[in-house]
């Protein structure tokens, strides 16, 4: 009798776990909008396009942009353009983001402390996919390897 109370509370157990855990999980959308929503809080922005037919989120801040993944348990983001370096102390003065049919593009401006104006880092950058981009320069749009050496 005992063994059959104690093999019924393990049963319960389990599927008390396996329920919760089942609805807590959250689809790809909610864990994008809480991010979303954390990160307006700490001063960053998170876009969302569709190039070429793929949907494609990003974040902006501090003047780099990442590119965020919310397929898995929690959202990933991955580094896929920053400004030059420059020798000195900046600061992030210039930042957007927009997307038309065929390229997301992002202008990025840091300003040196101390100096005014902007910018001494930074420009105009475009993307067709989110991950290879391309940065406008007097002679036209050049791959970024070939304008931040």
């Amino acid at each position: 009798m005992k063994k059959t109370i104690a093999r019924l509370v393990i049963l319960f157990v389990l599927i008390a776990a396996g329920l919760a855990y089942w609805l807590s999980r959250t689809t790809p959308a909610q864990r994008l909008a809480r991010y979303k929503s954390d990160m307006s809080q700490k001063g960053g922005r998170v876009f969302e396009a569709t190039l070429h037919g793929v949907p494609v989120a990003f974040l902006l801040q501090d003047c780099s942009v990442y590119l965020l993944n919310a397929s898995g348990d929690s959202v990933r983001r991955t580094k896929v353009l920053s400004t030059e370096f420059y020798l000195g102390f900046t600061v992030c003065s210039r930042q957007s983001i927009h997307a038309d049919d065929d390229y997301v593009q992002v202008t990025l401006g840091k300003t040196a402390i101390g100096a005014g104006g902007c910018c001494a880092a930074g420009g105009n950058y475009r993307s067709k996919d989110g991950r290879a981009w391309e940065k406008d320069m007097p002679k036209g749009w050049r791959p970024l390897e070939e304008a931040q050496p």
